[in-house]
């Protein structure tokens, strides 16, 4: 008879950091930008901000480590906030990130999201915007977040969040869930 997942599989008295699942899953993700947008999401909503503190102090250059401790940071600055000192370490555990995964677009729709909460206007979202878009052209939460601050909630109208949304989905490669962007804003849909 085998022994029991709890008792062999899982190292019986050996102890994992409580960073060590997500260190796995978002290993496993790779360069799949979709879903690590997705888990990354998930995670930083779920997961307490002192075990994405004790994985960055474990492992300081751990580029996920380094990602989720920002995304976790964004996820709890208020919209509607200003640039406070929690809104701008947020910002800079961002571009932490960032560096360290130059590759990585998920970095920079976390920042589109912030700059968001924080009421930035429109035309300061440009470059964040082009360094997304730069690593992965038709990154969803990127288009998601985009067209949040040309929209009447943001710094703009509804005729200007639905003209970028119908620009950029006239470019959309075939079959691209991002066809329905125009249709989702519209709605006030896809705040995530």
């Amino acid at each position: 008879m085998r022994p029991s997942q709890q008792l062999h599989g899982l190292g019986a008295g050996a102890t994992r950091p409580l960073w060590m699942p997500a260190a796995e899953l978002l290993h496993a993700t790779g360069h799949d930008w979709d879903r690590r947008v997705h888990r990354i999401s998930v995670l930083a909503r779920t997961l307490p901000p002192v075990v994405t503190d004790r994985w960055v102090k474990d492992r300081p250059r751990d580029p996920d480590a380094l990602l989720l401790r920002a995304c976790t940071r964004v996820t709890q600055v208020k919209e509607g906030t200003d640039w406070s000192d929690d809104a701008w370490d947020a910002w800079d555990d961002c571009r932490r990130a960032a560096q360290a995964a130059p590759e990585d677009p998920t970095p920079w729709p976390a920042m589109l999201w912030l700059m968001h909460s924080c009421g930035s206007p429109a035309h300061a979202t440009i470059p964040v915007w082009t360094e997304a878009v730069a690593r992965d052209p038709w990154n969803r939460s990127a288009h998601h977040q985009k067209p949040r601050h040309p929209s009447p909630r943001g710094h703009g109208s509804l005729i200007q969040m639905l003209d970028f949304a119908e620009r950029r989905t006239s470019q959309t490669p075939h079959g691209s869930p991002l066809a329905l962007l125009p249709l989702g804003r519209a709605l006030g849909h896809g705040h995530g």
